[in-house]
């Protein structure tokens, strides 16, 4: 991940999208919107452990770019998800999430 501010033109406003921007800001990240054209900014310097779990809600996509970013950073973190996707399939292996 980058380090610094990173702008994102047009975001997409869905609850995946929302997920994951929180569980970046539980990490330390921090970001800010402009709520008339939906650009948003994300600044981060660097990534620590969240104190709370991660929760994905319904995002596989959440998850799955969550464990690719966290796997790369000597880092414990707990992400949790709803029902549904404490069920879902990457592939042939399940996501363990508690």
């Amino acid at each position: 991940m980058s380090q610094g501010v990173v702008k994102i033109k047009g975001r997409a406003l869905g609850e995946d999208c929302e997920a994951t921007l929180e569980c970046l800001k539980a990490m330390g990240a921090e970001g800010s919107s402009n709520s008339e054209d939906e650009d948003y900014e994300i600044t981060s310097h660097s990534l620590y452990e969240p104190s709370e779990v991660l929760d994905a809600g319904n995002s596989g996509t959440t998850a799955r770019l969550l464990l690719g970013l966290i796997s790369g950073l000597n880092l414990f973190v707990c992400i949790t998800g709803d029902d549904s996707l404490k069920k879902k399939t990457n592939g042939s292996r399940h996501f363990t999430f508690s």
